[in-house]
């Protein structure tokens, strides 16, 4: 088991994990799924919130998830909030995630960007 899972930091891996929430702002009609009212767009970097690089990375995120949901539905999307992971918590065996053997999930706290 990896001591350090990916997104704490620590000397050994430096990168942290962050997303960004994409709200979509109308989807195509017609039948079948068009995809959900929201999106997480996953991206992970070392560089410090509000650099250039961290910018470019949140940018790249955004422009490949949101490139995903308009070709399956989304008509448009709003850039919402970024949230960076700050720690983990214990899954309680009685939730569903723990039968598939998540032992903890992350707590994200709000960026300014």
């Amino acid at each position: 088991m990896n001591p350090f899972p990916r997104g704490t930091p620590n000397k050994m891996n430096q990168e942290i994990h962050y997303h960004v929430i994409l709200h979509s702002t109308g989807k195509e009609s017609g039948p079948g799924f068009k995809g959900f009212d929201e999106c997480y767009a996953y991206f992970f970097t070392a560089a410090p919130v509000g650099s250039e690089e961290f910018k470019q990375e949140r940018q790249k995120a955004i422009d490949t998830f949101s490139g995903q949901q308009l070709k399956h539905g989304w008509t448009g999307y709003k850039v919402g909030k970024t949230e960076m992971e700050v720690g983990r918590e214990k899954v309680d065996c009685l939730s569903p995630s723990y039968e598939y053997g998540q032992r903890s999930k992350a707590i994200f706290k709000e960026v300014g960007v």
